[in-house]
């Protein structure tokens, strides 16, 4: 008989394996080191959450520009992508793509962490398109003059 106390959860954490996740909400944060960063969470058909940093410094932009092609932008769209924009990573809840999650120990404790994301394929469970979605969601006006970041 399976014993149910093997299976308990202390949380709705996201377990190891791939999963299909969708974007919920995107937020700037700042690292310890004081470099910026933005963290997505992410949710799968299971309202199991993670959440996925990426710090904004130009060596590690890298990291960012994976995880943004995995949600279906192309690379010309990512020329008009700005980091430093809250409105662009806002452009990307709903998105979907593919995680594959792994437990991390980190200072005594284990962590569920995403270590690679790809891009779903139509047949996926991800739908055809529509017109209005094919368009490039990235704004074209400029960016303000002043500072909007609320820190």
């Amino acid at each position: 008989m399976p014993i149910l106390s093997e299976h308990w959860s202390e949380g709705n954490f996201m377990t190891p394996g791939a999963h299909h996740v969708k974007v919920k909400s995107v937020k700037f944060i700042s690292y310890n080191s004081g470099n910026r960063g933005i963290e997505y969470k992410v949710r799968n058909a299971h309202a199991q959450e993670l959440r996925i940093a990426f710090v904004l410094v130009e060596k590690a932009l890298w990291k960012l520009a994976t995880f943004v092609s995995a949600l279906g932008r192309t690379k010309a769209e990512c020329a008009a992508f700005d980091t430093e924009r809250i409105g662009c990573h806002e452009q990307l809840i709903g998105q979907r793509c593919a995680i594959e999650v792994e437990k991390v120990a980190r200072n005594g404790k284990e962590y569920s962490e995403a270590t690679s994301w790809w891009k779903l394929e139509v047949g996926e469970g991800v739908p055809e398109p529509t017109a209005q979605e094919e368009q490039s969601p990235f704004p074209t006006e400029e960016p303000p003059a002043e500072d909007d970041i609320p820190f």
